[in-house]
């Protein structure tokens, strides 16, 4: 069961005022919540990071799902730390930066912001040259287009996705 849209649904239509109510009740339940933010975590490192038995970037079709494996894990570490702090900003950016004004976070979380800047900035430029040449766009790009700064950069972002599931451990419960 995924509620984690609770904590980022923006009201655009009706009951303006309840919509802000469910939210400010699910965000002061959940920060007192270890059972509830554990489920969350779960979910944010529930993904792996999308490498190969040989510590290869795992690709189909010589693709790598970005969203997968980098985004979704990325944005919802963010979400979960942001919720256990009380903090009820909706970007991951914004997140990051009040996580990281807390002093109660590791000191690499400010990155993980970047890596999803970095990140979609591969996934636009890849649906632009897939829409270019009457592809579908989607969240999958071509390993062999990146520069190799690109994936030496890439290869990092995976590195600390690997290594969120501890640090969500240890910023939670430790």
């Amino acid at each position: 069961m995924n509620v984690d849209i609770f904590f980022d649904f923006e009201p655009v239509f009706g009951e303006i005022d309840l919509a802000f109510r469910l939210r400010h009740a699910m965000e002061g339940r959940a920060t007192r919540r270890a059972d509830f933010l554990k489920r969350l975590a779960g979910n944010a490192t529930n993904a792996q990071a999308g490498s190969t038995i040989f510590g290869g970037l795992k690709t189909e079709a010589g693709r790598y799902d970005i969203k997968r494996y980098l985004l979704l894990p990325l944005i919802e570490t963010l979400r979960v730390l942001a919720i256990s702090r009380g903090i009820s900003e909706r970007s991951s950016a914004r997140r990051a930066e009040a996580l990281h004004r807390t002093n109660t976070v590791p000191p690499e979380v400010p990155l993980l912001a970047e890596d999803i800047h970095f990140a979609l900035k591969l996934v636009l430029r890849q649906q632009i040259s897939d829409i270019s040449t009457g592809l579908h766009p989607g969240t999958k790009i071509e390993i062999s287009k990146l520069n190799p700064t690109e994936m030496k950069l890439l290869k990092s972002i995976r590195g600390r996705v690997s290594r969120l599931e501890p640090m969500l451990q240890d910023c939670l419960f430790g």
